[in-house]
């Protein structure tokens, strides 16, 4: 897709894909608030940036965001830039971590298991602790709490084995990096910041339901970018015949 017009025809198609999963595909937890989510909203933005590069993937985070929050966004809160910001991230990070490929894809296997581990070992301390997380999300109480960090550790097992069992000849671990990462950016690190901007709720309180939730979307965020991708390339080799 060298063309310009075929690259704005996509990107403002993958856009549109994208309002409507952030929006309408966005799942509640639990449904009764709308504080914690898990959703692949983002997803569009990251096969703009790996396919159609920065610049892109900059302009769509920016649109495909500020769309959204006047259509649908409005009725959830008030805007913050911190969102937009989020969605540029999502844009752009994406294409350099391609791009700039550090390690062989065995390395990339290490590092996503251990990125694993680490969840897999927060999230069994806190079915340990399960007030801990019942106190960080509203309307949930021990029950549901505990239902939530058991889906947890089995959303971690299942990507643990998914990055076991996949072979390393492909690009898929590094695919996977880079989905880890910008969820650890922009869910962990970035997030709460803007909600502690916007509602004062304190950072450290909101880590619990958010490494939670972190499994779920990354293993959805995994084999739908891996997939999409690979058809992608497969598009790009049956045009160049």
């Amino acid at each position: 897709m060298k063309n310009y017009t075929q690259k704005l025809i996509f990107t403002g198609l993958l856009i549109t894909i994208g309002i409507v999963l952030s929006q309408f595909l966005s799942i509640p937890i639990p449904p009764s608030q709308t504080t914690f989510k898990v959703g692949i909203g983002y997803l569009p933005l990251m096969l703009i940036s790996i396919i159609f590069g920065p610049f892109y993937g900059m302009f769509s985070g920016i649109v495909q965001d500020i769309i959204g929050y006047f259509l649908w966004g409005t009725q959830t809160g008030p805007f913050h830039f911190g969102f937009v910001f989020n969605a540029i991230l999502f844009g752009v990070l994406p294409w350099f971590f391609f791009q700039i490929n550090l390690f062989k894809q065995t390395t990339y296997k290490i590092i996503n298991m251990t990125f694993a581990l680490l969840v897999l070992g927060v999230s069994i301390y806190l079915l340990f602790d399960i007030q801990l997380v019942s106190d960080r999300i509203r309307n949930v109480n021990n029950t549901l709490a505990y239902v939530l960090v058991g889906s947890s550790i089995f959303a971690t097992l299942m990507i643990g084995g998914f990055i076991v069992y996949m072979k390393p000849s492909k690009q898929n671990h590094h695919l996977i990096f880079i989905v880890v990462i910008m969820l650890i950016i922009t869910s962990v690190f970035l997030t709460p910041i803007w909600v502690k901007q916007l509602y004062g709720l304190p950072y450290w309180i909101q880590l619990p339901p958010r490494i939670i939730k972190l499994p779920f979307e990354a293993i959805i965020y995994s084999v739908l970018l891996i997939r999409v991708h690979a058809l992608y390339k497969n598009l790009q080799s049956n045009m160049a015949k």
